[in-house]
C-alpha cells in the first residue's frame, strides 16, 4: 500500500495542475513567456488548484521517506471532445479543433498575440509514460510536462485553416491578458 513505498518496488507519477502557481509574474506571460520553473513557490487560488497542492505535499512526505514519486503539472492540453462543459475557458483551442473536424469554423476569444505551450492528450500520454518507465529514481519532486514551445493563438488558427479547407478561424482584438502560459 501507500505506506508501504520506500520498502516497494513502485514509482507514483501524481498529476497536479499548473493552477498551483496561482497568478503568474509578468515576466512568465505575454509578451515574454520566460520557462516557468518547477520550484516556483506555489500560491493556489481556487478549490481545485489547493486540491492539487495538497497532492504536491503528499508527494514531498512520501519522498521524504524514501518513495520514488513525482507530480505533473500540464501545459495547455487539447484533443478533440474537451469542451467548454468540462474544461470552461481552458477548451478554447479543443472546440476550435472540434468545429473544424465538423467542416465548421469557429472563433477564439483570445488575442492573436497571446500564446500557449500547447500539449496534446498523446504527447501527454508519452510524457508520462517516460516517467513511470524511466530508470533510477526520479529526481524531481514535481515536472512541467508541454510542448516546450509557445505558440500563438493567430498561429494555431492558421495551422487549423492550413489542414480543414474552407474553415475560418476568427480571433478577438483585445490586448493580451495574463494567465497560465
Amino acid at each position: 500500500g501507500v505506506d508501504d513505498w520506500p520498502d516497494a518496488d513502485l514509482r507514483v507519477v501524481a498529476m497536479s495542475t499548473k493552477g498551483v502557481l496561482g497568478p503568474l509574474e509578468d515576466r512568465y506571460l505575454h509578451p515574454h513567456y520566460e520557462p516557468v520553473p518547477v520550484d516556483l513557490p506555489p500560491s493556489p487560488r481556487t478549490m481545485y488548484d489547493a486540491s492539487k497542492y495538497l497532492v504536491e505535499i503528499a508527494i514531498g512526505v512520501h519522498r521524504a521517506r524514501g518513495a520514488d514519486v513525482s507530480g505533473v503539472r500540464l501545459g495547455t492540453t487539447w484533443v478533440p471532445g474537451k469542451s467548454a462543459a468540462s474544461h470552461g475557458a481552458f477548451s478554447l483551442h479543443s472546440d476550435v479543433l472540434a468545429a473544424a473536424l465538423r467542416g465548421e469554423s469557429g472563433r477564439l476569444r483570445v488575442h492573436p498575440d497571446q500564446g500557449y505551450d500547447l500539449v496534446y492528450y498523446a504527447d501527454v500520454a508519452a510524457g508520462l509514460a517516460d516517467l513511470v518507465l524511466a530508470t533510477g529514481q526520479l529526481r524531481s519532486p514535481v515536472y512541467h510536462l508541454g510542448s516546450g514551445r509557445v505558440t500563438t493563438v493567430a498561429e494555431f488558427a492558421s495551422a487549423v485553416e492550413a489542414a480543414f479547407p474552407g474553415v475560418r478561424v476568427s480571433g478577438a482584438r483585445a490586448s493580451p491578458v495574463g494567465g497560465h502560459a
